[in-house]
């Protein structure tokens, strides 16, 4: 005879397919703390999920937390169940990663500058980047969106860096800096701004240790070193005085016409002419006037604003050693047109007067 045995066979199903996955489709770039999940999976013991390049995170449960590194690229999200059976089907979330501005590459430009100065700034296009983030050494101006920027570096800027990065709806990209030196200028030049033709001055810009220029010896020249200016004839020229570190400060001289020179000194009354002129139908505002004893040169001046009838008067002092016959003629010396009028008013000269109103 034969004995049957009777067997129970127990199958155990395989995982059920996944959901639909939840979370963000489209992110950027160095994001982290983004949560995914997908509703719980039928006979699933443990969650498999496989992320796109670039980007971390680690769980076994239907819910993953993941960081979008800075390099992260756009791909899908899977998952899908396990158990002791084996996988079931897994579902897939397409997941757009933008990207965040790339580094930005050397900054064009001059790195030494002189205050005062205005410098153009420039970068190689950013990758990704919709915009540009530029900031400045303390003291310099300057504003630009764009890979391109105008600085101007003020009479109190400082050495110290130009930086940029760009920037997008994502964030800002890795800056690109530029070390800039700047110089400061010299002093203002200071002396007489006028003199006649063989005269002198002594003219000074500290620090020491700069040269001295003429834009026109013809009209004036100046030594090097000393910062001696002496007149060869009239007109106008431009004196510069340049450091080392090649920042300068200009002044304009006037030679005037050779018989205009007067010492104070050489007299023993003065007195005062106040008086405004006009060439040509137009109020001067610069230039020179010089009164004259027949042909002897006795004061000159400048003119100077005057706020309260809002225009330029020359006060004029003049000299004499006389207390009366002396009459005073007067002339107008546009340097800028190295041009000579006689004007068509004269003065008899008294020992402190006021003669005119301002």
């Amino acid at each position: 005879s034969s004995t049957r045995t009777r067997v129970r066979l127990t199958m155990d199903p395989l995982p059920g397919p996944a959901g639909t996955i939840e979370g963000p489709s489209a992110v950027c770039q160095g994001v982290s703390d983004i949560v995914y999940d997908v509703p719980e999976i039928e006979h699933a013991t443990s969650y498999e999920w496989v992320l796109p390049a670039g980007v971390t995170g680690n769980s076994s449960t239907n819910s993953i937390t993941v960081s979008f590194g800075t390099t992260a690229v756009s791909g899908n999200i899977t998952v899908k169940g396990v158990n002791g059976c084996g996988n079931g089907p897994e579902s897939s979330l397409a997941v757009t990663v933008n990207p965040l501005p790339g580094p930005a590459g050397t900054i064009d430009g001059s790195s030494a500058v002189c205050q005062g100065e205005s410098e153009v700034y420039t970068v190689p296009e950013i990758e990704h980047a919709t915009s540009y983030e530029w900031t400045l050494p303390a003291g310099a101006t300057g504003t630009g969106s764009s890979n391109s920027i105008t600085v101007s570096y003020g009479l109190t800027s400082v050495s110290g860096d130009i930086t940029v990065k760009g920037l997008n709806s994502c964030g800002e990209g890795i800056e690109s800096s530029l070390r800039v030196v700047v110089n400061p200028l010299p002093s203002p030049i200071s002396g007489k701004t006028y003199l006649g033709a063989g005269e002198s001055t002594t003219l000074t810009s500290s620090p020491a240790g700069g040269t001295w220029t003429s834009s026109n010896t013809a009209v004036a020249t100046v030594n090097l070193s000393t910062g001696i200016l002496t007149g060869v004839s009239q007109g106008t020229t431009l004196v510069t005085y340049t450091l080392p570190s090649g920042c300068a400060v200009s002044e304009t001289f006037n030679v005037l016409p050779g018989d205009w020179t007067a010492d104070p000194q050489d007299y023993i009354y003065n007195g005062r002419v106040i008086a405004g002129v006009t060439i040509e139908g137009t109020p001067v505002q610069s230039g020179f006037l010089a009164a004259f004893v027949d042909d002897e040169c006795r004061g000159i001046s400048q003119p100077v604003y005057y706020a309260p009838s809002d225009h330029y008067i020359f006060n004029l002092t003049c000299y004499s050693d006389n207390t009366e016959g002396d009459v005073l003629v007067f002339k107008y010396y546009d340097p800028a047109g190295n041009k000579l009028y006689n004007m068509d008013r004269s003065v008899d000269f008294v020992p402190g007067m006021t003669a005119g109103t301002e």
